[in-house]
């Protein structure tokens, strides 16, 4: 077998030299033919190999002879394979029916010339695999060895082209068999012999099934290429298989099971047959390939032991690869060798398996190389497995694999393997990683023993493997009867599964006898409904296969795989939540899911049943043979036994005439086969037949007009008889004969035909077009209005192929390589223009016949254009389809030059739409599709067609009005849809300009008249309906929104429409009223939607804690406005700072530098400040800082915005013009007056609409006058209104809106001429109106209507005007009220109310002569006088006289003597009062300034809670503005008044300086006296330095106590660089520096016991987290404190960081990770929400301190210096090396701190330089752990490259160095004192100059390094120049190593 497998590579690597073999051996055998015939029976190669794998055909053996075949004579690729060979003949050949043999090409010219030479490069050669066919075929079909090698060359075509599973053995034996056909080309009657041979094996097509395709392809191929062939054995063969084809038919409809099926696939697609009594071994045996599977998706099992994988597989599988593969494979322990054993039999425990080791069979063993990472292993036989298993019995171990100490699998710390157990967390090493488990028999063993995990590999198993069921051979008689006992329970297990199929079927065919009951779900809704959807052409729109197929891909094989009964229940899911039937749905189910998962379990199990019987056969032959020979034939007997099978598979016999049908088609393409077949009359047998003719029937037909004719005729017949007996069917259900539906109309396989003949496109497709048209006219006739069936079947396939003739193509070819290529593609593109050109005259001309035949202009808009009702036939069917293609058919007959005559045809069935609804969507499209075109618009509007889509709307809008009156409860969703459809229309026609200027007028008033119509519809309303109004709308909106014209126009035509409108009809006018306020009310711009940036102030980074959540907001968000004010709101809130949300003063918001007014609106701010100076779209940066934190504020406020100028109302109400003019407010005031009292209900809306516009209105000049007019009697009407409002509870929200209408109308009045005013007076109405509203003025309404009221009396006065009667009616219903002294014993509520009243009433009398006429007569009746004679009453005893010059006789008056005054309850009704009456009245103003001017002015200085003082000077003020006399008189009392107050003044003053030993000298200057003067010096003593946040005390007054700074520190990577791939952990820590005494945070803690400590900590650290307490070694503290809080807080250290050992190097390094996030300009506020650089800049001394005492007590000096100084003095190769390194260059310049001091670190700074140049430079440019730089070359190409490469270093660099020059320079270092003594005690005794020191630092790394942009800037301000002249030149010199010796 190894040889075999070595030949078939070798062969496959050369195949040349293999044909040579071959071929030698041939002629070696002929020459020794020659010389001794003995010897001729010798066979050649190719037969032996012919003869071997035909007697292997059962064995896998077979294949490797088979392509051992195919190498000699077909060409394979150098890789070889079958999948290989199999892809490249179907490239090659892959329809070798329809191709004749090729001549041989020049290659193989050259080759035959070279035949007597093998090829040197091994290739394939054509010409000696022809000559080995030859050789072959001559030796199979000679004479004298015809009985031997065809016999034998038949079993092969039977074995490996028909009966073999495998796709790829059965297309191998077809190349195999094409090439000897093809190179025996020269032996013509070899190629009948072989065709004669292969034709043997025809009348056994049933039993091949599917795998017949190959055997067919190949007998068609050879028929069609054997010239020699002659015409009676053609005939006799045609007539085969057409008697196959007759045969397997009848078998296929005589099945039992075939109307069942047939049924079924209306409903679904089948490929499978699921039904059938005994599964067939070959339909539903799948492909057996070899396939690559993983071994964990086949096992059911998986057992372990310490070096042992052990699988049991879920079935028997042929195996011929193993694949292994290894990943991370350690060192320690490595694979040396793998045996793979196999078990063969089934049923076996797998605990068995593992235990005995004799149930296995060794595979293969294979050796493994260290470190290899894939094990493979590979059979030359396959193998049969129902178990595997994989020992690794040898390993490459190192002999120190068990003394190295292991990693613990908890903590990962080192643990010795003796004892194995880790000290850190107890756990023990042996144990599993992945399930903890721990063998204790082998600690280090290869395997765990429960999971299988490997600590030393990982496994990927993967098999090549194919499916067998193959049976365990017997071997005794016990397995003898295991087996039958076994085939008794699979037998059992098949009858219960066969049973259970049965029981679905009946289901199946109950769900198909319901569907047969309702005539099916589908036909109901194709007879009565609209069908949603279109079709794809008209084969789908038949009865026999519904429109909507449940499409479930089933495997063909019956498998049940899971993959696919998923998919099936998604599709069944889809299609139960579409409108399916249930019944199909049930079917579906059953069939589909059920069915196919019980069908496929029991062909398992008979298959099982199969080979046991197999095994069962030859056992008990074995014993009962007598000889090998006996048993060998006994064998045979049993297979033919065992594959003898009877034809009753639905599936066989459908491959069957598969195959018939596809060799018929076949043989069609010869032109004498096509003649015998058309003389047997094979039209006529195949238009009945079952399956897919109509290619077949096409090709017969091609070109032949006798077979042409009688086909189209027997068509149009069938369809003839079709449509009449349905005809008739349906007439009998319409007389009451049957019940039911309509029947179905079975035409679809004729239709189908119909136009599969109409496609053909040869010379006579213009009869097959004639016989189209036939059935399309034929179909439309039969239709009718009860079905339309005929219309649906046949009309809208034709409609569907008509459309795809007449539509040009949209296909272009590429350009020809060649000049008369190009010729030929032009000519040929041509004349298929040409003929679809023709072809759309001709048809449409004949179809249009009947719209030419009539002929007649439209004259009316009643009158009815040609063809509409012809055409309304497709054009409204129930087919969704069928509408969509008859509207296409007629977009393509418009295509081109304008067809006004189709346009006019189209329009014409416009009004059928209203009966239609949603089936005319279709026309609806078409029609706004061409409408759309400039010219179409144009010919429809002047033809008349909006004149005939406004009547059309009219008579919609006038039916449903009539519905709506009819109270009909109709829940049609498609009411609306026709008048939707109008509206469209007549929109699409106004996109026209001409048309909309022309027809404005007319489309307004209907866009209007339409659109109340629908406000009306109540219960008739739809989604359509919605949309027509929303459309009419727009239609209006774009129609008034042009210019002021327009407006107007609109205006008139509104009120022309208010006119119309019927009086019991509220709601349309007030709609109409609506729309003119909106038009004559000027709309302001908004300001757009923008977004805000809420930002800090960088300079109160410190003390603004919290963040802003998110990072920009919308204007629209309702927490950020109106006013700035909420702004300030929502930054307090997000921040935390709701202490601030209340205090306005305490937060400052800046916009583009200027600070905001909180009142001001946030729009107004974007609009007036920022988007004057940004682009639109930036979004406006509001900046937010605490008021007084940073200093004075010198930025410019904003508090106000200057006032937009108004407008003046005249111009902007001038539109309103239009509605006074055109009688708009007669209109209006009519409507207001025909309102009933009653109806205040149903009016309220109506009223409210008019008061609105009247109000805009009033607000013209020209308008006021019109409602001045008497003769449209505006004040009657409006007082009328008034009543009616005011008579419910409903209208008195409208009630001040009349009133303010009134007041504006009588104060126009009042200013009108005397004739016009006295005219206007007469319609005031009389005393008795104004009496009643008088009495509405009670305590009860005013109290409920208190605006109201007030209004109301404010409008008495003017009601009054120019009427005695009315007037004195007016005072007389006040009188009784005014009676003061009575008021003040005693007063109701009414007495109040009714004086409050009368003193508004005095208020809000006008000024001019009317009013003058009140005031005559209040004065008249003496109320003056009464109101003055109380006053005096009431007055203080010195205020009641008064000398004659009018000088009080007591200036200044106590306040006790106006208690009485003050306490009287009228006196504030009467100064309110007198002030009403003495307003532009200057007879009253003479009576009380005579008497009451000195009580006044004292009453003026007095403060009450009545507001008395300010009353009195109101009025003075009136008097003074009345009267030139009590003006001198008020002026020389104040005067008075004032001198004396002076003169008090002054002599308090002189008293109070007296008392301070103070006088004053004659310039009025104060002088002390210096006895006076004393001094008194206080020492007051501050604190200086670090001060807590609670006590505020330092050092100063607490000098024991110990400090803290409140620190936040993680834990985080040391070096980012490091090489190591865990890289070494510590601490990073930042602070907002917040001192505290470690006491007070303590006593903090304890007092906040619901909270923890750092959550108290937050609260004192101003809300910034914190974690740590660093504490400060102050001058005074004591030792063992200072220790004990350090202890403590490095317990915190390591709580927070789970870091053990806290010491000086952790220090260090959290010293070099501060300055990086200086040098890198991080945030030091990512983590606490606060701190910045300040902070942290303070923090880092005192970091270094607790770094320097750690230092100090572990001797860190003697450790640390030499390592400083190696670094320092390190050559240059060194340096990549330690930039990989944890404690790289900035590590030891962050060391220089504890060793170095300033001096020092000024002689060794150019050298830290370099190293940190250099390595910021590999960290850029190389990678990490590399041995040489990438590249020497500085990046400074662009500013860029400085900022991202050598910045950060130069940065850390300069901070360092300003440390040492401006701090660490302070501290005095003596001779022998170290540095790190030194400065500790100056860190601690200085803390003021520290912090000092630190913000200068600060200061010059933000101000002079910072803002560097290159390296020659940084030396300059670093001050390096003089030791560096040339920074770049410094750079290269660093980068290249060359480093000088003054360094």
């Amino acid at each position: 077998m190894d040889s075999l497998k070595a030949c078939v590579a070798l062969a496959t690597a050369r195949p040349g030299n293999w044909q040579w073999h071959c071929f030698q051996e041939q002629q070696q055998q002929q020459l020794s033919a020659a010389d001794d015939s003995a010897i001729n029976n010798k066979e050649s190669i190719i037969s032996f190999l012919l003869r071997a794998a035909v007697s292997c055909a059962d064995n896998d053996l077979a294949e490797n002879f088979l392509q051992l075949l195919l190498l000699a004579v077909c060409p394979l690729s150098a890789t070889g394979g079958h999948h290989q060979h199999q892809q490249q003949q179907q490239q090659q050949h892959p329809q070798p029916i329809l191709s004749l043999p090729q001549s041989q090409s020049t290659a193989s010219k050259q080759q035959e010339s070279n035949a007597e030479a093998p090829p040197e490069t091994g290739a394939f050669s054509d010409h000696l695999a022809g000559q080995l066919a030859r050789q072959f075929v001559s030796s199979v079909f000679g004479r004298q060895q015809q009985q031997q090698q065809q016999p034998l060359l038949l079993r092969f075509v039977k074995y490996f082209l028909c009966h073999s599973s495998m796709a790829s053995v059965r297309s191998s034996a077809h190349a195999f068999l094409f090439s000897l056909h093809r190179h025996s080309a020269s032996l013509p009657e070899q190629q009948l012999s072989l065709l004669q041979l292969v034709w043997q094996l025809w009348h056994e097509l049933p039993t091949f099934s599917s795998r017949a395709e190959r055997y067919v392809d190949l007998l068609g191929y050879l028929l069609l290429s054997s010239p020699q062939l002659d015409q009676s054995e053609r005939a006799r063969y045609c007539q085969q298989v057409v008697d196959m084809l007759t045969a397997e038919n009848a078998r296929l409809t005589s099945h039992f099971n075939f109307d069942l099926y047939t049924r079924l696939q209306n409903f679904m697609d089948l490929e499978g047959f699921y039904l059938e009594q005994e599964p067939c071994q070959v339909c539903h045996e799948p492909d057996q390939s070899f396939v690559l599977l993983k071994l964990m998706e086949i096992k059911s099992e998986v057992k372990f032991s310490s070096q042992r994988h052990i699988f049991k597989l879920d079935g028997s599988y042929t195996i011929s690869r193993i694949a292994v593969r290894l990943s991370e494979v350690k060192r320690g322990r490595m694979i040396r060798c793998v045996d793979v054993l196999y078990n063969s039999k089934s049923g076996l425990n797998i605990t068995d398996l593992k235990n005995n080791r004799s149930l296995w069979s060794l595979a293969k063993r294979v050796s493994l190389s260290p470190s290899q990472s894939e094990i493979i292993a590979e059979f030359s036989i396959p193998i049969v497995a129902c178990s595997l298993m994989f020992e690794y019995s040898d390993f490459y171990e190192t002999s120190s694999v068990m003394a190295e100490n292991m990693h613990c699998p908890r903590c990962s710390q080192s643990v010795p393997v003796q004892p194995g157990v880790c000290p850190n967390c107890n756990e023990n090493v042996f144990q599993c990683v992945k399930c903890r488990h721990i063998n204790y028999d082998e600690r280090d063993a290869f395997l765990c023993t429960y999971c299988g995990h490997c600590r030393y590999v990982k496994f990927d198993f993967s098999v090549t493997a194919r499916p067998c069921a193959e049976w365990d051979a017997i071997e005794d008689e016990a397995a003898r009867q295991k087996t039958l006992a076994s085939v008794q329970s699979l037998l059992e297990q098949a009858d219960k599964k066969h049973r259970t199929l049965l029981t679905h079927r009946a289901a199946i065919e109950s769900a198909l006898a319901q569907l047969d009951n309702r005539q099916t779900v589908f036909h109901s809704t194709a007879a009565g409904g609209a069908n949603g959807g279109r079709s794809a052409g008209g084969a789908e729109s038949g009865a026999e296969k519904p429109r909507t197929v449940i499409s479930v891909k089933q495997s063909s094989s019956g498998g049940g795989g899971g993959s696919s009964s998923a998919a099936a229940a998604a599709s069944l899911a889809l299609a139960a939540a579409t409108a399916i039937d249930p019944a199909i749905n049930t079917a579906a189910g059953k069939y589909c899911v059920d069915c196919k998962a019980a069908f496929a379990e029991l062909t398992r199990l008979l298959q099982k049943v199969t080979s046991a019987r197999r095994q069962l056969f030859l056992y008990d032959n074995r014993h009962s043979a007598a000889s090998v020979g006996g048993q060998q034939n006994l064998q045979r007997s049993v297979s033919v036994a065992l594959s003898t099978r009877r034809l009753t598979c639905f599936g066989c016999a459908t491959a069957s005439v598969s195959q018939c049908l596809a060799l018929l088609t076949a043989l069609v393409a010869d032109p004498a086969a096509k003649s015998v077949l058309q003389e047997q009359g094979l039209v006529d047998s195949l238009l009945g037949f079952h399956g897919d003719v109509k290619h077949i029937v096409c090709l017969i037909t091609k070109d032949s007009e006798p077979a042409c004719r009688r086909l189209c005729s027997r068509l149009l017949q069938k369809l003839t008889d079709s449509l009449a007996a349905y005809r008739q069917k349906n007439v009998g259900l319409l007389a009451g004969d049957s019940a039911g539906l309509p029947p179905p109309l079975s035409v679809r396989s004729e239709v189908d035909l119909l136009l599969d003949n109409a496609r053909l496109l040869d010379s006579l497709w213009e009869r097959r077009l004639a016989c189209l048209v036939s059935a399309f006219h034929l179909a439309v006739r039969s239709g009718d209005a009860g079905s339309q069936q005929p219309i649906a079947q046949i009309a809208e396939p034709c409609l569907q192929l008509f459309l795809q003739l007449l539509q040009p193509s949209t296909s272009t070819s590429a350009s020809a390589s060649s000049s008369a290529a190009a010729a030929a593609a032009a000519s040929a593109a041509a004349a298929a223009a040409d003929r679809r050109q023709r072809l759309a005259v001709k048809y449409a001309n004949r179809w249009l016949g009947p719209v030419r035949r009539q002929r007649h202009r439209i004259q009316s808009a009643s009158s009815t254009w040609p063809g509409a009702a012809w055409i309304s036939k497709t054009v409204f069917g129930n087919s969704a389809a069928l509408r969509l293609a008859t509207c296409d058919l007629l977009e393509t007959l418009t295509a081109g030059d304008e067809n006004y005559r189709m346009l006019r045809l189209l329009l014409g069935v416009l009004p059928g739409l209203s009966g239609a609804q949603e089936r005319g969507q279709e026309l609806l499209a078409l029609a706004l599709r061409l409408l759309r075109r400039r010219p179409y618009a144009l010919h429809a509007a002047v033809t008349g067609l909006l004149d005939r889509l406004s009547s059309l709307i009219t008579n919609e809008l006038s039916e449903l009005t009539q519905q709506e009156a009819a109270l009909s409860l109709r829940s049609d969703l498609s009411l609306g849809f026709a008048l939707k459809a109008y509206v469209e229309l007549v929109l699409v026609l106004l996109e026209q300009p001409e048309i909309k200027r022309r027809h404005r007028e007319t489309l307004v008033s209907m866009a209007l008249d339409g659109y109340v119509s629908l406000k009306r519809l109540v219960m008739q309303r739809s989604k359509l309906i919605e949309e027509s109004q929303e459309r009419l709308l727009s239609l209006l909106e774009e129609l008034t929104s042009a210019s002021d014209d327009d407006r107007r126009l609109f205006i008139r035509i509104c009120f022309d429409s208010i006119r119309r409108c019927p009086p019991s009809d509220y709601h349309s006018p007030s709609f109409i009223l609506d729309r003119v306020c909106s038009l004559v009310t000027p709309h302001k711009q908004e300001v757009p939607e923008f977004f805000m940036v809420l930002e800090k102030d960088p300079s109160q980074e410190e003390f603004l804690h919290g963040r802003i959540q998110g990072s920009s907001f919308s204007s629209r968000d309702p927490q950020l406005g109106p006013l700035m004010r909420n702004v300030k709101a929502k930054i307090c809130k997000d921040t935390d700072m709701v202490s601030l949300a209340d205090d306005d003063t305490a937060m400052e918001l800046l916009v583009d530098n200027k600070i905001i007014s909180l009142d001001l609106p946030v729009a107004m701010v974007y609009k007036k400040v920022w988007a004057v100076k940004y682009s639109e779209g930036e979004p406006m940066r509001i900046v937010f800082r605490i008021r007084g934190l940073s200093g004075d504020a010198t930025e410019d406020l904003i508090e106000s915005f200057e006032a937009e100028a108004e407008s003046d109302e005249e111009e902007t109400y001038r539109m309103t013009e239009v509605v006074g003019a055109c009688g708009g407010l007669t209109v209006l005031l009519r409507r207001l007056d025909t309102v009933p009292s009653g109806d205040l209900s149903r009016a309220k809306q109506f009223i409210s609409s008019s008061l609105n516009l009247l109000e805009l209105c009033l607000k013209v000049s020209s308008n006021r006058q019109v409602l001045l007019d008497p003769r449209i009697c505006a004040m009657p009407v409006l007082l009328k209104t008034l009543n009616t409002v005011m008579s419910g509870e409903m209208g008195f929200a409208l009630s001040p809106q009349v009133l303010a209408i009134m007041e504006r109308v009588l104060c126009e009045a009042d200013q009108a001429s005397a004739s016009v005013s006295e005219a206007f007076a007469r319609q005031t109405g009389d005393a008795e109106q104004l009496l009643l509203l008088l009495k509405r003025l009670d305590s009860s309404f005013s109290a409920s209507h208190r605006e109201l009221s007030h209004g109301l009396v404010r409008l008495l006065p003017s009601l009054a005007f120019g009427d005695d009667s009315k007037m004195s009616t007016l005072i007389e219903y006040f009188s009784p009220y005014l009676n003061f002294p009575a008021f003040d014993k005693a007063r109701s509520a009414d007495d109040q109310l009714y004086l409050e009243y009368f003193c508004k009433i005095a208020e809000s009398t006008q000024t001019g002569s009317n009013g003058r006429k009140l005031r005559d007569l209040i004065l008249q009746r003496g109320i003056v006088a009464a109101c003055t004679k109380h006053l005096l009453t009431l007055a203080p005893e010195s205020l009641a006289s008064t000398d004659p010059s009018g000088a009080l006789a007591r200036p200044v008056v106590s306040s006790n003597d106006w208690e009485r005054l003050l306490g009287a309850a009228s006196a504030r009704y009467i100064l309110r009062l007198l002030i009403g009456c003495c307003t532009d009245h200057a007879a009253s103003c003479e009576l009380v300034a005579k008497q009451c001017v000195p009580l006044l002015h004292g009453l003026e200085q007095v403060s009450s809670t009545e507001q008395l003082g300010p009353l009195a000077e109101s009025l003075l003020d009136t008097l003074r503005s009345a009267s030139r006399d009590a003006s001198a008189k008020i002026e020389a009392t104040r005067q008075r008044t004032r001198e004396e107050k002076k003169r008090l003044a002054m002599a308090q003053r002189q008293k109070a300086l007296q008392n301070l030993k103070m006088s004053t000298n004659s310039k009025g200057q104060v002088r002390a006296s210096l006895s006076a003067v004393g001094t008194l010096a206080e020492d007051v003593k501050e604190e200086s330095g670090l001060v807590c946040c609670i006590c505020r005390e330092g050092y100063r007054h607490q000098p024991v106590k110990v400090l803290g700074i409140y620190t936040f520190s993680r834990r985080t990577e040391l070096e980012e660089l490091e090489a190591r791939p865990r890289k070494t952990q510590g601490i990073s820590t930042v602070t907002a520096f917040t001192v505290i005494h470690i006491e007070c945070h303590v006593s903090a803690v304890k007092h906040s016991r619901e909270r923890g400590e750092w959550d108290s900590a937050f609260l004192h650290n101003g809300n910034v987290r914190c974690n740590g307490l660093l504490p400060l070694y102050g001058p005074a503290v004591q030792a063992l404190g200072f220790a004990s809080c350090l202890s403590r807080h490095h317990s915190c250290l390591q709580e927070a960081t789970q870091l053990r050992d806290i010491n000086y190097h952790l220090y260090a390094h959290d010293l070099k990770l501060l300055l990086l996030r200086f040098a890198r300009e991080r945030s030091f506020s990512d983590e606490t929400l606060g701190g910045g650089r300040q902070s942290n800049a303070q923090l880092l001394p005192y970091l270094l301190h607790l770094g320097l005492h750690l230092f100090s007590a572990k001797d860190g000096e003697a450790k640390e210096e030499p390592l400083q100084r190696q670094y320092l003095e390190a050559p240059a190769k060194s340096w990549l090396e330690a930039s990989w390194t944890l404690d790289g260059p900035y590590y030891r310049c962050a060391m220089s701190f504890f060793l170095h001091g300033p001096r020092q670190w000024a002689a060794n700074r150019l050298r830290h330089l370099r190293r940190l140049l250099y390595h910021a430079h590999a960290a850029a440019t190389t990678p990490v752990g590399s041995a040489a730089l990438a590249s020497t070359e500085p990046r400074t190409g662009s500013p860029e490259d400085y900022r991202t490469v050598y910045k950060p270093a130069l940065m850390f660099f300069g901070l360092i160095d300003s440390y040492y020059r401006i701090l660490f320079v302070n501290a005095k270092q003596s001779g022998s004192e170290s540095w790190a003594k030194c400065l500790t005690d100056y860190l601690r005794h200085n803390d003021a100059q520290v912090i000092d020191c630190c913000n200068r630092v600060l200061r010059v790394f933000e101000d002079d390094l910072l803002p560097c942009e290159s390296i020659d800037e940084f030396f300059d301000c670093a001050g390096l120049l003089e030791q560096a002249p040339n920074p770049m030149q410094f750079l290269k010199d660093t980068l290249e190593a060359k480093v000088g010796e003054k360094e």
